[in-house]
């Protein structure tokens, strides 16, 4: 895990902090500012200099492998695990969402949203969930003949997902990026996309196993689409894993064998 705050790098690892393991997955900041920072053996919370370490032995986690961690604006962190589904943290109080007890195609979860009506969206490697308050909705490849009128999306495998201010929503969706703007669901074909981020500008990029997607004005089209790799560009390694952007318009992508890159272009 690194720390950088323009000047320097501060660097987390399982010798020198109470992490667990080396394997940091993913790291989501919540609104009180508590790093919530998933790993392959537990999750670990940290705020001002405090670490807390959960996992099946000391917490109601099913499953220490934390794939993806998502916070509510009210605090409540939701947890994609990677073989016993969603584990939510509310305070003290832990509460499991799995294939035994709800209508999940998968426990096998990849990402978790939230739309601008709080509404949860969870990408799982069998179909993508839309978690309403009035029934669930399975998204999927193939024709639901409980629910005939449910869209049929590209694939089932949904790895990363995103919504913008207006609500409309994102997926990268089995080789797809498919777009949801509560009228109609469009997909296009992009292939091994791992992560979304907007920037100031309202473009979307995507981190991918071919380099970063640029869409401008987050239109998702061949005339708005920009490759970067290690051919065209200061990428260490076009297997992006993932992409974030900063208060400052920084990109900062990790890559596979390629450590982390930071590019300030727009």
């Amino acid at each position: 895990l690194y720390k950088f705050d323009d000047s320097s790098w501060e660097i987390f690892n399982s010798e020198n902090s109470p992490l667990p393991v080396d394997q940091v997955l993913h790291v989501e900041i919540g609104p009180d500012g508590t790093k919530w920072i998933s790993t392959s053996d537990g999750l670990v919370s940290f705020k001002d200099g405090e670490w807390n370490i959960y996992n099946k032995s000391n917490s109601g986690l099913a499953d220490n492998y934390i794939k993806f961690t998502k916070v509510e604006p009210n605090g409540i962190v939701w947890l994609a695990t990677n073989s016993r589904g969603i584990v939510k943290k509310a305070d003290n109080r832990w509460y499991s969402i799995s294939t035994k007890n709800s209508s999940l195609p998968s426990d096998n979860i990849n990402c978790i949203e939230f739309d601008k009506n709080n509404v949860a969206w969870v990408g799982t490697d069998l179909g993508l969930v839309e978690m309403k308050k009035k029934g669930w909705n399975i998204y999927q490849n193939i024709r639901d003949p409980a629910n005939p009128t449910l869209p049929v999306v590209p694939g089932n495998n949904v790895t990363a997902m995103i919504v913008n201010k207006f609500n409309t929503l994102y997926f990268a969706i089995s080789n797809h990026i498919t777009v949801y703007n509560r009228l109609r669901w469009v997909s296009s074909l992009y292939p091994g996309i791992n992560s979304f981020a907007f920037d100031s500008q309202k473009n979307l990029w995507a981190s991918s196993n071919y380099g970063v997607y640029k869409f401008t004005e987050s239109v998702i089209s061949s005339t708005t689409v920009k490759l970067f790799d290690n051919t065209n560009s200061k990428l260490s390694s076009k297997f992006a894993t993932s992409i974030a952007v900063d208060g400052a318009n920084n990109k900062w992508i990790s890559t596979w064998g390629g450590g982390l890159v930071k590019y300030k272009g727009i």
